[in-house]
């Protein structure tokens, strides 16, 4: 059963009474602050945390470039645990790599009334019609002529299918509401 949160010292009060916590991950979409809640959660909990950013290749060219013996062994070279991973699209690289996770958190970025503000293009929905909703979106922002087809750049196809294949805000442990202000 997952246990939702909206703030993170009911998260890390969770946290602290799992016996034997090694690993724990922070999932969610770009931009909804997996860095500094990974960071408060490991500072909190006295470990360490490790952000899957660093490990892209520069320019990165995909969510899934980093390289899993790499990812593995930097997972196995941090000593210090609980050890807190955080990343988009984290549970692909994780299965790239072999490792699994004791707990999962997924960040939900929520608007000041209350509702999940990504739900509608990361909700897990169908994959073309996601896809071709933000475009129309695009589109209509942008005022596009027509002469050119609007497309969600790559990396964010990368992440919609993620959110629609494997669903990571349904398999989590723990969900953490961020709100946001308007």
């Amino acid at each position: 059963m997952t246990k939702i949160f909206s703030k993170i010292t009911d998260l890390i009060s969770d946290l602290q009474n799992v016996p034997g916590l090694n690993l724990v991950g922070v999932d969610g979409i770009d931009h909804v602050g997996k860095t500094p809640i990974a960071k408060e959660l490991a500072k909190a909990l006295s470990g360490d945390s490790l952000e899957l950013d660093k490990l892209l290749p520069n320019p990165p060219t995909g969510l899934y470039d980093i390289d899993a013996e790499r990812l593995h062994q930097s997972i196995r070279s941090i000593e210090k645990r609980p050890l807190i991973v955080e990343g988009v699209t984290l549970l692909g690289q994780l299965d790239k790599a072999g490792v699994r996770l004791d707990k999962l958190v997924y960040i939900k970025r929520m608007n000041p009334r209350g509702y999940w503000e990504d739900e509608r293009d990361y909700g897990g929905g169908e994959y073309d019609s996601i896809v071709a909703s933000i475009e129309r979106g695009m589109q209509i922002v942008t005022q596009h002529d027509g002469d050119k087809p609007v497309q969600v750049p790559a990396m964010t196809r990368q992440v919609i299918r993620y959110h629609c294949d494997r669903r990571p805000f349904e398999l989590a442990d723990y969900i953490l509401e961020n709100i946001i202000q308007d």
